[in-house]
């Protein structure tokens, strides 16, 4: 009964693992990594269940074929788990992506009437012969005027009810 839950075992493990040996792990080898499936999630614990599981099925041993038969499951298992984890986590993160670019997004287009103003003011100021400091800063405050007229707010993490820019977020916005 051992002996065919790893012939099993083994079946089902070689093509996902491909050729293994001890050479093949980093602690054993020279570390050099070369191979595509050394960098999937779990690989590792895949190929340790298929090297055991033929080391006992090569030894003809009973003790040997039912402690792997024990232990070599385990290893896929957990070779799963943690293969399944990477893939969740991945797209976690990838939708964690997603969501920063639609906020930005979504920020950019809020601000870009306030940026629009902000150019023609500046260059307007400018044109007149105004000094670029001081014709920044009449036109930031032009624009200042106009969001609070708008009732213009942000949401950010220290107010996530929303409020006011801060001057440095304004600043920062229109350049």
């Amino acid at each position: 009964m051992d002996r065919f839950i790893l012939e099993d075992l083994v079946a089902r493990l070689k093509p996902r693992v491909g050729f293994v040996s001890l050479g093949d792990f980093s602690y054993y080898g020279d570390g050099t990594v070369d191979r595509l499936e050394y960098h999937q999630p779990g690989w590792n614990f895949f190929a340790s269940a298929v090297l055991r599981a033929e080391d006992a099925l090569a030894s003809e041993d009973p003790n040997q074929i039912a402690a792997a038969a024990l232990r070599c499951p385990m290893l896929e298992r957990h070779g799963n788990e943690v293969s399944e984890q990477s893939r969740t986590s991945a797209g976690r993160r990838k939708g964690g992506k997603v969501t920063g670019t639609k906020l930005a997004t979504a920020a950019a287009r809020r601000w870009k009437p306030y940026l629009k103003m902000f150019q023609s003011e500046l260059a307007e100021r400018e044109s007149r012969g105004i000094a670029p400091a001081v014709a920044k800063h009449h036109a930031l405050g032009a624009v200042k005027k106009k969001m609070t007229e708008d009732g213009f707010t942000v949401r950010s993490n220290a107010s996530q009810s929303g409020g006011f820019p801060s001057d440095r977020a304004i600043r920062k916005r229109l350049k």
